[in-house]
């Protein structure tokens, strides 16, 4: 216990008294000329500089505090994975506003319901698609005064084309950058960043709002977890309303100085795969058994003899993998079989799905399939399961690549204390937990209540030292590696 303690407070005095917007800065100021977000633009790719990207945020804090946003309000988000995205999500926070991305699969019953529960001044919406679910639902948001539209802007006074927003927001941070300058400097780290909301497949979603010190905390525990390089490229492709982006697309690449791709047609995964080669790819199972399928099915087209070759190598993949388990050492004669394999064949499959450059893969919010995790290990390519929810921020269990074990979910995370209570549910608490659900009173109550007395300590504190504790569903198991996933 007294080593996590330690290590949760070195990752507290590491990000005390920053905030994203900090981060931002520092990855502008240090690293103006780094390539920070590409949108696909034909067979290339259109990019912003981190400096190019902080003065587009700061030109969209301008233009909504021009709209009338005040500190604290939100702003609701809904278009597919791009630069405008996270440029618009950053002003927000830019503006002292809270982001609040929201699904693309709600109904409008729910889309109104999201937008009224945290109480949305403002919205930024994609284009006809996300205009024809919002709609319907826009008499019973008297709350919401305007609508940005990236795409066909409706006429109308509630309505605002996404360019003349931003021309708004150059203009106002032209006359008065101090204005700007005073709202982003003014969030701290106890302020709400964003809230996010659950799938809603139960009832009504509920809220979960994370601040920036949740954030920060799981940022700094993750890069301990994956060890990322600089400056690497990734690609931005799941929904931002889904934790795992967020935190591994938006937040992270502002600490690692990332270059962020957009894929916005998942038919296209793999061609941004090859075009990006990623040294960070995260993947929900199902997109790993995609892959997978897709593989195995050119496998099957190839001459018997390559076909033999080629699982002779995986299986020489596989025995490594599995060898390197709980950080153990290959033999001699596994780890020179393998080599053998990967110079054969393996490194060149690795190329040309566009994973050869890969440092950290991983997967959650599904289990994934056994046998799925161990074809990619025969390829050589760990694929790292994590555990966690929108209420941690994220992974509070995970492997790591040179401490695994195919088919769990890991340790506790940097930082991160794991009980089991007596019923199998998993305790937990750190710094990242969420203070509670957004105007929901009881559901907080019944995710910090504890049910044994054995368990009372873990009652949910407001303190870097005991900081909130979190309940998930019951697992049939005791351990901390359960395969369960969330």
């Amino acid at each position: 216990m007294a080593g996590v303690l330690e290590e949760r407070a070195e990752i507290e005095r590491e990000i005390g008294g920053r905030t994203v917007c900090d981060l931002l800065r520092e990855a502008a100021e240090h690293h103006p000329g780094a390539p920070a977000y590409s949108d696909p633009d034909g067979d290339g790719w259109v990019t912003l500089t981190y400096a190019d990207a902080r003065r587009r945020v700061l030109e969209i804090a301008a233009g909504l505090a021009a709209l009338g946003l005040r500190p604290g309000e939100a702003v609701a988000l809904m278009m597919v994975n791009r630069s405008e995205h996270v440029l618009a999500d950053l002003g927000t926070v830019h503006a002292g506003g809270v982001s609040c991305s929201v699904y693309a699969t709600f109904t409008p019953e729910q889309v109104a319901f999201v937008a009224g529960d945290v109480g949305a001044r403002i919205a930024v919406l994609g284009g006809p698609g996300e205009l024809a679910t919002w709609e319907p639902v826009l008499d019973r948001l008297p709350a919401l005064e305007k609508v940005i539209v990236l795409e066909g802007a409706p006429a109308g006074d509630r309505f605002l084309a996404w360019d003349d927003f931003l021309a708004l927001g150059r203009e106002r941070l032209a006359a008065d950058p101090a204005a700007v300058e005073a709202r982003w400097r003014a969030a701290r780290p106890g302020d709400v960043l964003t809230v996010l909301y659950t799938s809603g497949t139960t009832g009504n979603p509920k809220g979960v709002p994370l601040t920036h010190a949740n954030v920060l905390f799981e940022v700094a525990a993750t890069t301990r977890m994956a060890d990322l390089p600089q400056r690497g490229t990734q690609i931005s492709y799941l929904t931002y309303a889904h934790i795992a982006e967020r935190v591994l697309s938006l937040y992270l690449p502002l600490l690692k100085i990332s270059h962020t791709h957009f894929c916005t047609d998942m038919a296209r995964l793999g061609a941004v795969l090859g075009q990006v080669k990623p040294v960070l790819f995260f993947g929900v199972p199902r997109v790993w058994e995609k892959m997978m399928a897709r593989l195995q099915a050119l496998l099957v087209s190839q001459p018997e003899e390559r076909q033999r070759a080629m699982r002779e190598a995986m299986a020489a993949g596989l025995a490594h993998m599995e060898a390197g388990q709980y950080g153990g050492t290959p033999s001699p004669e596994v780890r020179a079989a393998y080599e053998r394999a990967d110079a054969k064949l393996l490194s060149a499959i690795r190329s040309m799905i566009g994973l050869g450059d890969a440092a950290w893969l991983g997967s959650a919010a599904a289990p994934m399939p056994l046998e799925v995790q161990r074809f990619f290990a025969g390829l050589g390519l760990c694929v790292l399961d994590v555990y966690g929810m929108t209420e941690t921020t994220g992974a509070f269990t995970a492997n790591a690549p040179d401490r695994y074990k195919l088919g769990t979910v890991g340790q506790a995370g940097p930082g991160v204390e794991v009980r089991i209570a007596e019923d199998g549910e998993i305790l937990t608490r750190s710094p990242a937990n969420t203070r509670g659900y957004l105007n929901r009173p009881e559901a907080t109550a019944e995710a910090r209540s504890t049910t044994t007395a054995s368990s009372a300590s873990w009652t949910a504190r407001r303190s870097s030292s005991s900081p909130p504790a979190a309940r998930t569903s019951p697992r049939p198991t005791s351990r901390a590696t359960s395969r369960s996933t969330r």
